[in-house]
């Protein structure tokens, strides 16, 4: 069931999305720079034609990034509990409540948020370094956008903006319909017979994902800032560009979680009978902590 909270605020985002994107359109066809072919594609006998299809990626294909991490979530979960199966020390896989007190939580946004802007400034100074746009920019264009030593002068921004921004609402919908299924491993301790130790799976990929977005853009904005291309003003623009794209479709990851949901549910049923956790510690008054030792 779509939460009406939820689906409000997406419409919303949307609009806004949609509006700001009308606005660079606009502002591509009173460009005289625009008015040139930029990209060795098939499509626009205009750069400002050209980047308007690109506009139209920027606003569509996040979609089918949600749907293809739904479909990770899935294999990624099916590979998992295939695995646990050899493992000594994972009991069970199983699933816990998932109880959510705020249908909208700000927390959970602004943590997305951030870390995901990180994760698009790494892919989008990885192009920027790479100079792997030059595929498909014309060469009219190239004349345009390298000064005589080579210098990037004018980024070609449209064909490149949507790459890190997929790549990014696909790796978090991975993430967030595993954590959001509630699908958890019971683990033993060897230093502790009588407790297990209970994780939510997700929090494995999403950590991974944390660690490699919060410290590798510090060291790749360095290098880029030291480089030639430390001038490139989109290294500004960017992130705000990647902040408009990524509240829209967080909102929309959630909306639609129940579809990942199930996918995760039904990969588990692969390897385990779906079961629900509930654990209930028992207590017992200790005099000495060296009751705690054998």
């Amino acid at each position: 069931m779509v939460d009406k909270k939820i689906f409000r605020r997406w419409i919303y985002c949307l609009i806004l999305q949609v509006v700001v994107f009308i606005f660079i359109s606009i502002q591509g066809f009173n460009d005289e720079f625009n008015q040139d072919r930029l990209y060795n594609l098939p499509f626009g006998k205009t750069g400002a034609e050209q980047q308007i299809f690109f506009n139209f990626l920027w606003l569509t294909l996040p979609y089918l990034a949600i749907i293809l991490g739904f479909a990770l979530s899935a294999a990624i979960v099916w590979l998992y509990t295939k695995l646990t199966k050899y493992s000594k020390r994972i009991e069970f896989v199983g699933f816990s409540r998932v109880v959510r007190k705020d249908s909208f939580p700000l927390r959970r946004y602004g943590i997305q948020l951030i870390f995901g802007i990180l994760l698009c400034l790494n892919i989008w100074i990885f192009i920027l370094s790479s100079n792997i746009f030059d595929v498909w920019v014309s060469n009219s264009y190239k004349d345009q956008i390298y000064d005589d030593d080579g210098r990037l002068l004018n980024f070609p921004m449209v064909p490149w903006y949507w790459v890190p921004v997929f790549i990014t609402i696909l790796i978090f919908a991975m993430c967030y319909a595993i954590i959001d299924s509630g699908l958890v491993s019971i683990r033993k301790l060897p230093e502790h017979e009588s407790f297990s130790d209970t994780e939510r799976v997700g929090d494995h990929f999403l950590g991974a994902v944390k660690g490699y977005a919060g410290i590798s853009v510090v060291i790749n904005f360095f290098i880029v800032l030291q480089s030639p291309l430390g001038k490139e003003l989109s290294l500004v623009i960017y992130p705000l560009f990647a902040f408009l794209q990524l509240v829209t479709f967080f909102i929309a990851i959630d909306l639609f979680k129940d579809i990942g949901r199930r996918w995760v549910f039904n990969a588990v049923k692969h390897q385990y009978n779906p079961e629900l956790i509930e654990l209930n510690y028992e207590k017992k008054p200790i005099e000495d902590f060296k009751e705690i030792f054998e």
